[in-house]
C-alpha cells in the first residue's frame, strides 16, 4: 500500500466526499496540544503525517508517557466506550503532523467502505495491545534494565531504520522521554542506559538511539515478549527462537 500519507490523500479523502462526510485534513505544528486531558471526547483522529505523544497527568504534576502513535493509528480511541465522556489522557505533536478528525458514526461509515482503513487499523491496535501487555509484564517481573531493553525492542519495530551500524530510532528519546514511558526515574533510567551501553547493545547521544546488537538487546528483552515458557512471539521477528 501507498505511504499513510498518500492513501489519506488520495483515497481515504475522496471516500469521505463521496459518502457525504464532512471531514478535512488539519496540520498542526510540532508542539501543538490536539486535546487536552480531561476535555470532552467527541472526536475520533486517524493519523496520517507525524508523531503524536500521548501522556496522562498524575496528581503530582509528572507526566505519564503512554504512547508514541505514528501515521495509520488512531487517536482518540476512548471514543469507542460509550460511557467515556472525558479525555483520560492529553494528545501533544512531535512533529508537524496531519490528523483527520471524525465523529464515530462517521468513522464506522468508512471502515465499512474501505479495507485497506480497515487492515491498517486492526493492524495498530492488534500492535498496541501486544505491546502493552509486554511492557506490563516488563514493569511487573524485569529490572529497569530489561524494562528498557523491552521498550526499545518494541519502539525498533516500528521506528527502526537499518543500516551497516544496526537500527536507527527516528524518534528523539531523550532520557527524561524514556524516563515518563517507563515510569520510572531518569537517574535510573540513565543507570540503565549506561549498562546497555557498556554491554554494547546500543549507543548514541543527544536523544538519538542507536541498537548496534539487536539479537543481543532482543534476548535482554525476549522473556516478556514470548513470555518465560516461550509462547507466541509479539511479531514475526528474525531473531525469534526456531
Amino acid at each position: 500500500m501507498e505511504t499513510l500519507r498518500e492513501f489519506c490523500n488520495e483515497s481515504i479523502l475522496p471516500l469521505t466526499s463521496d459518502l457525504g462526510i464532512s471531514a478535512r485534513l488539519t496540520t498542526y505544528p510540532a508542539g501543538a496540544l490536539v486535546f487536552g486531558q480531561g476535555e470532552p471526547a467527541d472526536t475520533l483522529y486517524i493519523i496520517c503525517r507525524g508523531l503524536v505523544k500521548l501522556a496522562y497527568i498524575l496528581e503530582d504534576g509528572r507526566s505519564s508517557t503512554l504512547s508514541i502513535l505514528k501515521p495509520g493509528d488512531l487517536l482518540g480511541k476512548g471514543l469507542f466506550l460509550p460511557d467515556l465522556r472525558f479525555r483520560r489522557a492529553y494528545a501533544e505533536t512531535l512533529e508537524p503532523t496531519d490528523l483527520l478528525p471524525l465523529d464515530l458514526s462517521d468513522f464506522f461509515k468508512l471502515l465499512s467502505n474501505s479495507e485497506d482503513l480497515l487492515r491498517q487499523v486492526l493492524r495498530s491496535l492488534a500492535y498496541e495491545a501486544l505491546a502493552l501487555q509486554a511492557r506490563l509484564l516488563a514493569s511487573t517481573y524485569g529490572s529497569v534494565r530489561e524494562q528498557l531493553a523491552t521498550l526499545l525492542w518494541l519502539l525498533q519495530e516500528r521506528y527502526g531504520v537499518r543500516s551497516s551500524q544496526g537500527v536507527t530510532l527516528t524518534l528523539r528519546l531523550t532520557c527524561r522521554t524514556l524516563a515518563e514511558m517507563l515510569g520510572s526515574s531518569r537517574q535510573s533510567v540513565n543507570r540503565a542506559l549506561q549498562i546497555l551501553r557498556k554491554m554494547n547493545l546500543i549507543q548514541g547521544r543527544y536523544g538519538k538511539i542507536v541498537i548496534t546488537d539487536v539479537p543481543g538487546l532482543f534476548q535482554l528483552a525476549r522473556p516478556f515478549l514470548f513470555g518465560r515458557e516461550g509462547i507466541v512471539p509479539l511479531t514475526d521477528s528474525p531473531y525469534q527462537p526456531r
